[in-house]
């Protein structure tokens, strides 16, 4: 993704370029090796060489103390002294290399601009302290400015620029190792990265065929990012799935960082396929600045040789392609990043199983299901722990066999309300114990024997970003009711750590005072709470249906994406509709330092 060149806005400055036309270029070169050597030789302590100082009071760069007197109220001959403090800069003449300082102290003339006044020498290069030793190219072009006193202000010129740049490289290269002793030279060569990543400015031909070939600034920014995708027949499933990875912000920020580049992908030469280097592509094509919709045919190529239980034409299920498309760029990004060479990258292990990959997947949608086995017998509690990468929610209540409070459903149908199903409904059916049948007895370690037993599922560890689907399809039938879900949500009374408080309770069971302490207040900013940021929806029926979704732009702003429509929406129009897979991020991600 491009980013604006440095130059496309500069100050037309006549005296800077009357100064260049004279050769002034030479004196601006002969200035920046004095203050890169300079710097690097006092530091690095193998000499001595005068550090930028005022040629008339002899001052430095930094802060000048001086102190003033005010009488004191209601007191004669007495005064009060006041400590100030004032910045002091120094600026070197272009044209005569003459070093002055420049500061606020009142009743006080700054010396370089006496000299301005005095030789009519109109342009001077503020220098700011350098560590030449660990200095970047970038860093010294700001440490650099140009000033022009008879305009007033502050000046930028290409040429002058990229003279900073080249001179920089110079003197890590050649310039200071050049007359060194062998041991200095070592010295210098571990100090300085020799290797270094130069910064990059366009020359003026650059420039043009930047300007002339990037479409990006042609859109305003509520719109980068924005881009239909077209119906390769009956795709509309993969559209919607796409539509939530572009707007999914540590996806784009991942791929258009360049994490992963098609370019020199190990997985792509190796075996041709590769769904990271898709992810990189179609994040490519997004954010190019076309409007045009896109037709990621390639994508879907890719997804089919790779699963081919989503390949054809006929519709398929969205959770079906995205647990698919997920599963892919684990495979292929960390068999691309895998070290050892040994294993075989076609493995097709299950991706669930390998907790401690560190791919892009993993690091974004990755959590921990603890599931806790207790025996009825004796009370004896099994715990297993068990990665998941999205969340399936029964939408109607289990069998009679689970202990289910229906009076909420009862009291709202004696008030002659209507109770829509939530997704809290649904997440405190999912951690609600669930007696297991006859058939599904557990084996008890403390028993040793097979006896009846509940099971509990909790989320031990959350992920950043948390996926939720909502079980519409049944065998043949689709489940179209409403389920009413939250712009907000705290995930902290669904925690391992909070059912762990309750069990500690007699019996297990907690009052309903009790019940409140261990549910987040949210007063202040919860640690776990997340933002939704996209919805999918299937609209009619299972055999002949449609699938669009919504999303949340960087903007704040919400979409509607309809293939290759995308039309303006809102939050309650996205919170109305029947969610089938609703995506969450969470607002304090949990770094690692």
């Amino acid at each position: 993704m491009l980013q604006q060149p440095p130059n496309i806005q500069r100050n037309k400055c006549s005296h800077l370029q009357k100064f260049k036309s004279n050769g002034g270029l030479e004196n601006v070169n002969t200035i920046l090796h004095y203050l890169l050597t300079s710097s690097y030789i006092n530091q690095s302590k193998i000499g001595n060489l005068p550090s930028p100082h005022c040629f008339t009071c002899g001052s430095k760069n930094g802060w000048i103390h001086t102190s003033s007197s005010l009488p004191q109220s209601g007191q004669q001959n007495e005064e009060i002294k006041i400590d100030e403090f004032y910045l002091n800069r120094l600026f070197v003449c272009l044209e005569c290399i003459y070093i002055g300082c420049w500061n606020n102290i009142p009743d006080n003339k700054s010396h370089s601009f006496t000299h301005h006044s005095d030789t009519n020498h109109s342009l001077a290069m503020h220098i700011d302290d350098i560590d030449a030793t660990y200095i970047t190219s970038e860093e010294i072009g700001h440490k650099c400015s140009l000033y022009c006193f008879e305009c007033g202000e502050y000046v930028f010129d290409n040429d002058i620029e990229l003279l900073i740049l080249s001179e920089t490289s110079n003197f890590k290269t050649t310039n200071i190792v050049r007359g060194m002793g062998t041991q200095n030279a070592e010295k210098f060569s571990k100090r300085v990265n020799m290797s270094e990543y130069l910064g990059w400015l366009p020359s003026k031909k650059e420039n043009d065929i930047i300007m002339k070939n990037s479409k990006r600034y042609l859109l305003p920014e509520h719109m980068q990012g924005l881009r239909g995708l077209n119906n390769l027949g009956s795709t509309c499933f993969m559209n919607c799935i796409l539509q939530s990875f572009i707007h999914n912000p540590f996806l784009r920020n991942y791929f258009l960082s360049d994490k992963h580049n098609r370019t020199v992908c190990i997985e792509r030469k190796k075996n041709g396929t590769c769904l990271g280097c898709e992810m990189d592509y179609l994040f490519t094509q997004v954010f190019s600045g076309s409007i045009a919709p896109f037709s990621p045919y390639h994508f879907l190529y890719s997804v089919w040789k790779y699963a081919k239980y989503v390949a054809g034409y006929e519709q398929q299920d969205a959770h079906e392609f995205f647990i698919a498309v997920i599963n892919g760029v684990h495979m292929h990004i960390s068999t691309s990043q895998r070290k050892d060479e040994s294993k075989d990258p076609k493995d097709t292990r299950d991706f669930f199983k390998e907790r401690d990959c560190k791919c892009i997947v993993h690091k974004v949608f990755n959590g921990t299901l603890r599931s806790d086995v207790t025996c009825s017998n004796c009370g004896h509690i099994s715990t297993a722990y068990d990665p998941f990468f999205d969340i399936s929610l029964d939408l109607r209540l289990n069998n009679s066999n689970t202990p289910i409070d229906l009076s909420k459903e009862s009291q709202s149908q004696s008030n002659g309300q209507t109770h829509h199903d939530s997704l809290f409904d649904c997440l405190d059916r999912f951690t609600r114990p669930e007696k297991l049948t006859k058939e599904e007895k557990f084996l008890c370690g403390k028993c040793d024997s097979y006896q009846e037993s509940t099971k509990q599922f909790t989320i031990h560890i959350l992920p950043p970003v948390i996926s939720f689907h909502l079980k519409r399809f049944e065998q043949r039938s689709k489940l179209d009711t409403f389920v009413e879900f939250p712009e907000t949500l705290c995930m902290d009374r669904y925690l391992s750590s909070n059912f762990a408080k309750k069990r500690k309770s007699p019996n297990g069971h907690v009052s309903q005072k009790e019940e409140e302490r261990y549910k987040c207040s949210c007063q202040n900013q919860c640690e776990y709470e997340y933002e939704l940021f996209g919805v999918v929806n299937h609209i009619g029926t299972m055999d002949n249906g449609h699938y669009i979704c919504y999303v949340k732009h960087s903007s704040n702003v919400w979409f509607k994406c309809d293939d290759s429509w995308i039309s303006y929406s809102s939050l309650n129009t996205a919170l109305k509709s029947k969610g089938y897979l609703l995506f969450y991020i969470r607002k304090l991600p949990p770094f690692k330092e």
